[in-house]
């Protein structure tokens, strides 16, 4: 239901009406404009008309939030105070009201406009919890996440209107995770939440060694929680200005992401400040919209798709405008723009990462990724022996019930949006005559479809079928030899001198022939080559009717073990090499740089073979090694590429079974993620064989078909989410069909569902597989500047070390740092040294 909805925008009329009345004070920079200028930019782009735009979840503007909801939050005797306010009647008593507090403006209706922004989240959080709203970007002043249960207002903020709505969804026993990515340090909201395992808060702020707003040691690494929240606070603290995209993702992907599915929410609560955003007044940071885009999409997968996000800081109204637009053109459904991070993170700022690391350890077991020393990692002594696909056949059949800103053509993908799918009944001809119950039959693609068309899925208005055609020898020819094409289409399996000549000439073994076998063959990579075609063409507007963006190639025979003159481990045409190769050759203005991940459970040696000295085409494989077909020493981590395509090859090999979701997701988090973003492709091909999932009868693997929604995901974050996945491997066909179903309605924008069978938090990567991901981390490392984490944690020290020219301790009367009197203390003592310094 939540798929068909459009997501929701609040803006509440009267955003003017809280004015600032310091004594015209021309530095307060938290306006209305801020505001209604980013308003003005979503309806300039047409954003507005593809999402609900709501003054209040009941219509009724006039809806303010309880006594008793704003008690959650607030002690009665500051609710009381500002309460009186809306009766002051003069510029002057209320400014006196507002020098009670720190940095903040008070007008007649200030109160009571916060009161309708708390009464609106309340009761939007209340309409997604119900399922009746989906995700949803709230355009709301003043911000929040400063103000406190016992000071109350302070920093802009007048009421934690965001706490007020966290705390009534978790009074329903829910989780929230609020990720806060203001720039200043959210100190009430941190409070407010510091003893609870309900809330989950990150905040990624700027903290300059306690020299930054709000100027509080508690902003520091160190504040983890208390009681039962012990852990659920984390400070990713930064004491470096002018950080940017590589810092934040740097952040995002080794902390924000592994904590995100180890807490698994039920609902997500971004505190979006863009305070952070290059061109800010105040926050003295460089982070793009595009990078705040990027974020955003990732934190959809959470929570089914129960996404919140509530404007706080952020003061130059042109910045605010176009972060605003980001991030809402990514809810709305159209893909993150390009964010390329060629940009080493800054050594500072990676090691405030590793001592965010350190601290959390002992809390989280996703962080398992830092080595004692920076020597190759101990290897697990388990042989890569060439094995052949020696199945038992018998035994595994199946058993009987088993950002340049959002543009029109961006703005298209949202109407209408459908994913190009590929199918032809004549790939059903290929077959093992001999033994019907070999793994690699045709009721496998057949399955898929039935189910994909049994739930609608290939319904008109969800999909595009591209059809089929042969592959011309000259698109074959880009990849596998002449004399190996021909021998293949003229190969009679009847006679057997041909045949045995042709297997000893062409065949390395585990395949099969029928008279079908190379028209099937030729169709499998056929189709691929047309739906590429269809998706790339849509994508550059060459055709207006189609409006694919990605699609799904429901094809057979599979294709990465064969080699350029070799039929392999049931592969004739290597399909998805040739769609990549043919993609580079006739869409060179716009695809430059391809990216082909296998989640296979077998090593596509074919591929690797492929592209290993192209630096154009990144080729990532998560695959089972050592006695495990095709064997050898190809699937190894240390296989790199060679000549210009070193580094452009990595291999995150499982050296045993039973690898599980929590492993693959930590393969994508601390891989995957990473190098692609350095990479960033403009074209994503997936392998996608569905043998690591659980049930197969090859693969003895546990993936679920909900992790393979997850990756699909994560893989649309890159190259306008052109996202193709072509069927390799899988062979339970009830688990395939509904491992495709997922990744299905992921490309059609469907939220994906929450992990039901494992829980992140209490499930660790198992060791084996764990030292599997940091053998590929070590190897790569030298080339990708986002693998630069596997590095010691030091010991954490208990007091961090400040700037020599800021000494707390010889200014006389200073309180104790851990107190509330002497947050008070040195808010007054910088509020009196910033006085002193505009006097002069």
């Amino acid at each position: 239901m939540i798929a068909s909805m459009k997501s929701r925008l609040l803006y509440l009329p009267g955003i003017d009406e809280h004015v600032p009345l310091r004594g015209g004070n021309s530095e307060f920079y938290e306006v209305s404009e801020r505001v209604t200028a980013a308003f003005e930019r979503l309806k300039e782009s047409g954003l507005l008309d593809y999402i609900d735009v709501v003054d209040s979840s009941d219509g009724n503007t006039d809806v303010y939030c309880s006594v008793e909801q704003m008690s959650s939050c607030h002690e009665q005797q500051y609710i009381d105070f500002m309460e009186n306010t809306v009766v002051l009647e003069s510029d002057e008593q209320l400014t006196h009201a507002a020098e009670h507090f720190e940095c903040i403006s008070i007008c007649q209706s200030s109160f009571n406009y916060a009161k309708r922004v708390a009464a609106n989240l309340v009761n939007l959080c209340e309409d997604m919890m119900e399922g009746t709203a989906k995700n949803s970007f709230a355009l709301v002043r003043p911000p929040s996440h400063h103000s406190e249960r016992e000071m109350g207002a302070n920093g802009y903020c007048l009421l934690n209107t965001t706490a007020i709505a966290t705390k009534h969804v978790i009074s329903k026993n829910k989780k929230v995770l609020i990720f806060d990515w203001d720039v200043h340090h959210g100190q009430g909201t941190q409070g407010l939440f510091y003893d609870t395992d309900q809330v989950l808060y990150i905040s990624m702020h700027s903290f300059q060694n306690a020299h930054f707003y709000p100027y509080l040691q508690e902003s520091d690494i160190f504040h983890t929680g208390e009681g039962q929240g012990m852990g659920y606070n984390v400070n990713i603290a930064w004491n470096q200005s002018g950080l940017g995209d590589a810092e934040y993702m740097a952040a995002f992907l080794q902390i924000v992401l592994p904590l995100a599915y180890a807490f698994d929410p039920d609902l997500v609560l971004v505190l979006s400040g863009f305070d952070s955003a290059e061109g800010d007044c105040e926050g003295d940071m460089k982070v793009s919209p595009a990078c705040f885009a990027h974020m955003t999409h990732h934190l959809k997968a959470l929570a089914n798709g129960r996404l919140l996000m509530v404007l706080e800081g952020g003061y130059n109204p042109s910045v605010v405008a176009s972060c605003v637009e980001a991030v809402v053109s990514v809810l709305a459904g159209m893909p993150p723009p390009f964010l390329e991070l060629k940009q080493e993170p800054n050594s500072e700022a990676v090691q405030t990462i590793l001592d965010v690391i350190g601290v959390l350890s002992d809390f989280w077991n996703c962080f398992q990724f830092q080595e004692e020393n920076s020597e190759e990692p101990k290897r697990y002594n388990i042989p890569c022996e060439k094995k052949e696909f020696l199945i038992d056949f018998e035994s595994s059949a199946e058993k009987p019930n088993n950002v340049k800103g959002v543009t029109i053509a961006g703005l298209e993908q949202l109407e209408n949006r459908r994913i190009g799918y590929c199918f032809d009944p004549k790939m059903l001809m290929h077959k093992n005559e001999q033994d019907s119950s070999h793994p690699e039959r045709p009721e496998r693609i057949a399955t898929i479809n039935s189910h994909l068309a049994t739930l609608g899925l290939l319904s008109e208005e969800k999909c595009v079928l591209t059809g089929s055609q042969s592959a011309e020898d000259s698109l074959l020819k880009l990849i596998h030899a002449e004399d190996y094409i021909e021998a293949l289409r003229t190969l009679d399996c009847e006679d057997e001198i041909q045949f045995e000549s042709f297997a000893k000439a062409y065949s390395l073994g585990s395949t099969f022939h029928n008279k079908r076998t190379y028209e099937c063959a030729d169709v499998s990579c056929g189709a691929l080559l047309k739906l590429t075609s269809k998706v790339m063409e849509t994508g550059a507007g060459q055709i207006k009717d189609l409006n694919i963006n990605s699609g799904f190639a429901n094809i057979r025979p599979p294709g990465h073990h064969a080699e350029v003159g070799k039929e392999y481990g049931f592969c004739f045409f290597n399909n998805v090499a040739v769609a990549a190769q043919y993609a580079l050759n006739n869409f060179g203005e716009s695809v430059n740089r391809i990216l082909i991940l296998d989640w296979d459970v077998h090593h596509g040696n074919g591929t690797q073979h492929q592209f290993e000295n192209n630096p154009n085409v990144l080729y990532i494989s998560l695959h089972r090694h050592g006695f495990f077909f095709p064997g050898g020493p190809d699937g190894n981590s240390d296989r790199v590429g060679c000549g210009p395509g070193e580094g452009f090859n990595i291999n995150v090999p499982w050296m045993v079974g039973g690898a599980k979701d929590v492993d693959y997701i930590a393969a994508f988090t601390n891989v995957v993620l990473p190098v692609l973003y350095q990479f960033c492709p403009d074209l994503v091909f997936v392998s996608s064989g569905f043998d690591s999932a659980v049930g197969d009868p090859l693969g003895g693997q546990y993936v679920s078909p909900t992790c393979y929604a997850h990756m699909t995901h994560m893989l649309m974050a890159f190259a306008h989410g052109r996202v193709i996945i072509a069927l390799e491997g899988g062979y339970n066909l009830q688990t395939i069909s509904r491992c495709a179903e997922k990744c299905v309605r992921t490309l059609l924008h469907e939220a994906c569902p929450r992990f039901k069978h494992i829980s992140f938090k209490d499930t660790p990567v198992q060791p084996v597989h764990r030292q599997g991901i940091l053998e590929t981390i070590w190897h790569h490392s030298k080339y990708w500047k986002q693998l630069r984490f596997m590095k010691s944690v030091e010991q954490i020290r208990t007091e961090r070390v400040l700037d020599p020219e800021f000494n707390p301790e010889e200014l006389p009367g200073r309180p104790d740092w851990d107190t509330r009197e002497s947050m008070l203390y040195w808010r007054d003592f910088w509020k009196k040294k910033c006085q002193a310094g505009s006097d002069s």
